[in-house]
């Protein structure tokens, strides 16, 4: 992996601490400093440490705050050189267009690191203060041109006529003005390799550079609230041992894979009588890395290669410059300029580090997907993102990251991105980054509970992205867990507004880092599920991120086992989903009748309360009707308007003698489960 140089890396002034945490391949993780902002810095470092070090992270607690008023509190008065670079990068970090833009109380803004100085501090001579402990206490640093410059300012109201006069007088009670403060810090470099002492002298005064010199002791590195962490399976077991959803509610074969080969296959067939082809479709997946490309199962036709790497020469960034070295499989996260190393980092080889793997496996259809789709492979090419991070121990990198790796992502065309990532706050600039990457559809898992505890509602459990999702986002899905009885899985997080639907996610089959099959359980393999079938749909000509997600929605089976676990109360159906070129009926006997339906009057006739405004200028995209609910039976109409999708509910009429025509075959009304009509 390759490492910024010591110049370009920042670098501040004072004291050094090392930091926690494992790194790749074994290597010592890179140092954290402890440090302070002290007198004579030069806009030059002051600079580089805005660009270098890791931010701080800010939620925002009332309205009316904007990224100028917190970089005004957080960084104090700086010089107009240095004022301009911070506001530059804080624009850059938070992907923010302006600095005069609103921010939404509950959202977090990255703050650059910046070294605040306070002026003239008066303060008050404590028992035991002597100037050298106060000097030392407030600005870090001790010596005569600080000195001098604390005398230059006590000496009008001491009367002495020299400094060691001065110094040796103070009395406790009394008040003196230092010539300036400055809180201590921790800085964290944002990539490995850097070199704090050498950086401080080629940027700073010599006294500044000779504080530099100072070594603390050794402190962790504190784990930043921002940070993203992985969705970690709950459990990982043999496929024959037991998962936290109990043996009865594994899914070893969540997808019934010969019947969606089959409505696959006769999807592509129309497609091609209409002059179409089937074209693969591109995930991406940002996870944890991939174990080993170019093996068995990860072959190269299966992997999203950039070909210009892959002939090009070693080291360098080939044309078409992406800022990526080597970049043949994907990017990895943890350097600049980006590597190709999508391998998982350590040696310690826990179960976490291969969880992009396992996740990797199913984004294909899972470890046994050659055997189930007849020989072949489904029309899916990966392309993978590491980001894990190789200076945290099971940590991800900065969730500011996030937008380079969709920047990453869109450059080679990815359609579908998959995500198995959970913060506690809401990033300003990543959210509004989903939101204008219109032309991707992202789904993310919607977290688990670790330890065994049951799951959370995402409303008081704050995480994201999963609470970007919902029935109101068009280009992101968040998925919960279920289980085999249509349950949803102890463990998930669920809520009625952030969820969009359940998928298979308990003792998912799994392809693990040393290619045995293993079972896992969460809301990762529920998500990963997700976008293999939110794939299976692109490649069948359904482009459209919010068309995608519509047609997955309205091909779920409701559920009241579900109720509150997602706003719809559905899972996913894969076979139901393909069906893009015709309407299909389910009936109580959960057979499939593919068709044309002759009239959909039938269908609006149902609906007995006039509930529903069947004269509306929306989209119906399924009915479900004969629920059975204390009130009698009803009537569920799942509709589209403005790219928002949603339920509407009617009392239902009675059924009999009532029938549906799909290809001219009757079929009684009373026996209806489900009807999802065609997308295209």
């Amino acid at each position: 992996m390759s490492s910024r140089s010591p110049r370009l890396c920042a670098l501040l002034a004072c004291l050094l601490a090392a930091a926690g945490g494992g790194a790749a391949s074994g290597e010592e993780a890179p140092p954290a400093y402890a440090s302070r902002a002290v007198d004579g810095m030069t806009p030059e470092l002051k600079e580089l440490i805005a660009q270098n070090f890791e931010p701080t992270y800010i939620t925002v607690q009332s309205p009316g705050v904007t990224l100028e008023s917190l970089l005004a509190e957080t960084c104090g008065e700086q010089p107009r050189a240095v004022a301009e670079a911070l506001a530059a990068e804080a624009l850059k970090l938070n992907r923010l267009q302006a600095l005069d833009e609103g921010l939404v109380p509950g959202e977090t803004v990255a703050i650059p690191s910046c070294v605040k100085l306070e002026r003239r501090i008066e303060l008050e001579v404590r028992e035991g203060d002597t100037i050298e402990s106060l000097l030392r206490e407030h600005t870090g640093v001790y010596g005569n041109v600080t000195l001098r410059k604390t005398f230059e300012l006590n000496r009008g109201r001491s009367g002495a006529r020299s400094p060691d006069a001065f110094f040796r007088k103070l009395a406790v009670g009394q008040k003196i003005t230092l010539p300036y403060a400055a809180e201590p810090q921790i800085f964290v470099p944002r990539t490995a390799g850097t070199d704090f002492r050498q950086i401080v002298q080629e940027n700073s005064t010599p006294q500044v550079a000779a504080v530099a010199e100072q070594v603390t002791t050794p402190e962790a590195r504190p784990r930043n609230e921002g940070d993203y962490l992985l969705v970690e399976s709950v459990q990982i077991a043999s496929a024959d041992g037991q998962t936290p959803c109990s043996g009865s509610e594994d899914m070893p074969e969540p997808i019934d894979m010969a019947a969606l080969k089959a409505v696959f296959d006769e999807e592509a067939r129309l497609r091609a009588l209409s002059g179409g082809t089937v074209e693969p479709t591109n995930i991406g997946i940002i996870d944890t890395g991939l174990s080993e490309p170019e093996d068995d199962f990860f072959t190269l036709d299966v992997l999203l290669v950039r070909q210009e790497e892959m002939d090009g020469e070693d080291g360098k960034d080939d044309l078409p410059k992406n800022g990526a070295v080597d970049d043949v499989f994907g990017v990895n996260l943890n350097s600049s300029p980006l590597t190709g190393d999508v391998r998982p980092f350590g040696p310690e080889r826990p179960a976490w580090q291969f969880h992009g793997t396992r996740m990797a496996s199913l984004l294909l259809g899972g470890p046994d997907i050659v055997a189930r789709w007849g020989g072949t492979r489904p029309p899916i090419k990966l392309r993978i993102v590491n980001f894990a991070s190789s200076q945290l121990s099971g940590g991800m990198v900065s969730p500011l990251n996030l937008p380079t790796a969709i920047d990453q992502l869109q450059r080679d065309r990815v359609a579908i991105v998959n995500i198995s990532l959970a913060g506690k706050q809401d990033h300003a600039g990543v959210k509004r980054y989903f939101a204008d990457k219109t032309e991707m559809l992202f789904v993310v898992a919607a977290g688990n509970r670790q330890g065994g505890g049951p799951g959370q509602n995402l409303v008081s459990a704050r995480q994201y992205p999963a609470r970007y999702g919902g029935f109101s986002a068009q280009n992101v899905i968040t998925v919960a867990a279920h289980g085999l009885s249509g349950r949803k899985a102890p463990f998930s997080h669920y809520a009625r507004e952030y969820v969009d639907l359940a998928a298979p996610g308990c003792g998912v089959a799994t392809r693990d880092g040393d290619g045995t099959v293993v079972a896992d359980s969460g809301s990762s393999p529920a998500t990963a599920l997700v976008s293999f079938t939110a794939g299976l749909v692109h490649s069948l000509g359904l482009e459209s991120p919010k068309d995608i997600k519509m047609r997955i929605l309205a091909a779920v089976d409701t559920d009241p086992q579900l109720e509150g676990a997602s706003w719809n109360d559905g899972r996913l159906n894969a076979v139901k989903a393909v069906s893009l070129r015709r309407d299909l009926v389910e009936t109580v006997d959960k057979a499939l009748h593919f068709g044309r339906i002759a009239d959909r009057d039938a269908l609006w006739a149902l609906c007995d309360d006039n509930a529903v405004d069947f004269s509306g200028e929306y989209e119906i995209l399924k009915v479900v009707p004969n629920i059975r609910t204390p009130s009698g039976l009803k009537v569920d109409y799942f509709i589209e308007s403005d790219g928002v999708v949603g339920a509407q509910r009617c009392t239902q009429r009675d059924t009999t003698d009532r029938v549906l025509t799909i290809d001219g075959n009757e079929i009684r009304l009373s026996d209806v489960r489900d009807v999802v009509f065609r997308s295209l």
